[in-house]
């Protein structure tokens, strides 16, 4: 029978006495240590990050920004348990373009309760000085402690864009205009990108648009946020959810959700004068369509602004409120 008798092994015989390290390979041992933990402390591979949802919590990513390490509550006396970053699913990204649909849906988000992170996504668009104030206009008016910083995030299109008229201001679609005509090619693509690899690597799982039903662009159907969905997923190892709020909703009923809210601080205009609403454009026509929709005043400042009796008034916001004809429906 095989057994252990007092240290021998009933096969193999008395076993050897472990080797002992002489001082210089316990020297060696020791130096190399002490130079990895150096060059970990001069040469980190992860960097310290706010917990963006969690005032005073830090957690560690790795300079690989999709590669992530351990989160760390706290400094001085914290816990220095390991653990795994969570998402913040209380937390929803929201791309802001201070225009009226998001502006409400900013408004519909922290009446329901949702802690919200904000984006503005800077192109370069000539409109943008103007409605970049107003958004921080907005935001000031709706400050709390569910809304978060603003998050400017910059993307030049000059180089894409050339002299199309939203950098050049030359040929802007006016008040008669379809609304194709103010399509900017792959726009929600664009504002998407960058917003939604922020919310990943900031574990916000959410992230918002105001896109509504009527949006007749290729960009804004439920088949292309399901194709952006998977493809950020496949490429970051980890899903955001784009949501739609008002995917299902007419103007008229975003703009009835927007009642109370300080909608006057919001900005739509694609040919701003002197930071006014030029009262010209197509996104005008579209705010004073909206308002004349719920039989709201509309309290815009329009550099030029048409009178109530005016034909081609009455005649843009007639054709504006009509509503939107279902597939298939003639004219």
């Amino acid at each position: 029978m095989v057994g252990w008798v007092e240290g021998h092994h009933a096969k193999r015989g008395p076993r050897a006495p472990p080797k002992l390290l002489d001082y210089r390979q316990r020297l060696g041992l020791f130096l190399v240590g002490l130079a990895a933990m150096l060059r970990m402390v001069l040469d980190p591979p992860y960097q310290l990050c706010k917990q963006p949802d969690r005032p005073g919590t830090y957690y560690t990513s790795a300079r690989n920004p999709l590669k992530w390490l351990v989160l760390y509550q706290g400094f001085h006396g914290a816990s220095e348990r390991p653990m795994t970053v969570e998402p913040s699913p209380s937390t929803i990204g929201l791309l802001l373009s201070g225009g009226l649909d998001s502006s409400i849906l900013l408004g519909h988000l922290l009446r329901d309760g949702r802690r919200v992170q904000p984006f503005y996504v800077r192109c370069g668009l000539r409109w943008e000085t103007s409605e970049r104030r107003q958004v921080d206009q907005f935001l000031h008016a709706l400050a709390g402690p569910r809304l978060a910083e603003l998050v400017v995030l910059d993307l030049p299109l000059a180089d894409l864009y050339g002299d199309h008229w939203s950098l050049s201001g030359r040929g802007v679609p006016g008040l008669a205009s379809p609304d194709t005509a103010v399509y900017l090619p792959g726009r929600n693509a664009l504002l998407l990108v960058k917003a939604a690899l922020w919310c990943r690597l900031h574990g916000i799982e959410e992230l918002a648009l105001a896109v509504l039903a009527a949006n007749p662009f290729a960009d804004a159907t439920p088949e292309f946020f399901a194709a952006f969905e998977a493809l950020l997923r496949r490429g970051t190892g980890g899903r955001v959810r784009i949501s739609r709020p008002f995917g299902r909703l007419a103007k008229r009923e975003v703009m009835e959700l927007g009642r109370g809210l300080p909608l006057e601080l919001t900005f739509s205009c694609i040919a701003p004068r002197d930071g006014l609403h030029c009262g010209q454009c197509n996104k005008c026509a579209e705010r004073m369509a909206a308002f004349a929709a719920i039989g709201a005043d509309d309290p815009t400042p329009y550099a030029t602004r048409l009178k109530g009796d005016s034909p081609i008034f009455a005649g843009t916001i007639a054709a504006r409120c009509r509503p939107p004809r279902k597939s298939g429906q003639s004219p």
